[in-house]
């Protein structure tokens, strides 16, 4: 549907853009270069240019922020008097539609992804099988990876200068070492995925998290990934993505209530973190800045 909808079919997604087929992992790092620059704010800003058909692409920054330094720079930010009122609406269509549209330059999406910042469609699923199998998922996330595959490619293949291939991005990393998931073996990471070890652990946790100063600790060491301004494709306007997970319940034997404090937890934090990175790009631009929230963990 998207093939077909956003080029015309004939040959996927990936070679419409970037003018090759995705490969093996390495033998497609090297048809890319990526050069770095510096965005207005200082952060390192990167730019994507495919070897196959000479095209480059803004990516523009990319960084994985906590809860707890979002919060504090967004309580430290100076917003203009004459900024027009907040509104809220449900909007209900397609993701794709919401990025193309020229009204929404700049606007903050937050991204339905996994815990590395990726659109596994499961737990065996891992970087290194590349991105072009996106568009057989047809949920929020992988939709939203697509309309900035520039910035997706990056993520997969380059972030960390090396990619995803072998070490992931984590998100959960600070909680874990706050909690000390090392030595009590609460969950697993795979693939994006934070997977329980056993119902002792994950019960013995949910206990822990009873503690509501763990759990705001919790929330506050959750991270983020943020493009705070990436180019969207065959389009000339940037947007902001934010991309957050939500806890794989559904992948469990566990009931739900063994989760529920935990997936609280990384909900509330997902939640703050998209609107704080939105108060920032409000406060940076003085004005009112669209943010379109999602479903996390709602398929």
């Amino acid at each position: 549907f998207f093939r077909t909808m956003f080029f015309g079919g004939g040959v996927s997604w990936f070679e419409e853009i970037f003018g090759f087929e995705e490969d093996a992992y390495e033998a497609t790092r090297a048809q890319f270069t990526v050069e770095t620059h510096r965005a207005a704010d200082g952060d390192a800003a990167y730019v994507l240019t495919s070897k196959a058909n000479q095209k480059s692409f803004y990516v523009g920054p990319f960084h994985c922020p906590s809860v707890a330094a979002l919060r504090s720079k967004a309580q430290a930010a100076q917003f203009s008097p004459e900024m027009r009122p907040l509104t809220f609406g449900n909007v209900t269509g397609c993701v794709r539609r919401l990025h193309w549209d020229p009204g929404h330059a700049g606007a903050v999406f937050q991204v339905a992804s996994q815990f590395n910042c990726l659109e596994m469609v499961g737990p065996s699923v891992t970087p290194a099988e590349g991105i072009t199998g996106y568009e057989y998922d047809g949920t929020q996330g992988p939709a939203c990876a697509m309309v900035c595959a520039p910035a997706t490619v990056f993520r997969n293949y380059f972030v960390n200068e090396k990619g995803q291939g072998t070490t992931q991005l984590d998100l959960l990393d600070d909680v874990a070492a706050m909690l000390q998931n090392d030595k009590h073996g609460y969950w697993n990471m795979v693939n994006g995925y934070c997977l329980e070890t056993s119902r002792e652990a994950f019960e013995s946790l949910a206990a822990r998290l009873q503690d509501p100063r763990l759990s705001e600790e919790v929330v506050a060491k959750l991270k983020v990934g943020v493009h705070p301004d990436t180019s969207v494709v065959n389009h000339s306007h940037n947007v902001c993505q934010v991309f957050c997970s939500a806890l794989p319940v559904a992948y469990s034997a566990l009931p739900d209530e063994a989760w529920a404090k935990f997936a609280c937890c990384v909900l509330e934090g997902a939640y703050e973190a998209t609107l704080a990175v939105a108060a920032l790009a409000a406060a940076q631009r003085q004005r009112r800045v669209s943010v379109f929230l999602t479903k996390l963990g709602g398929g």
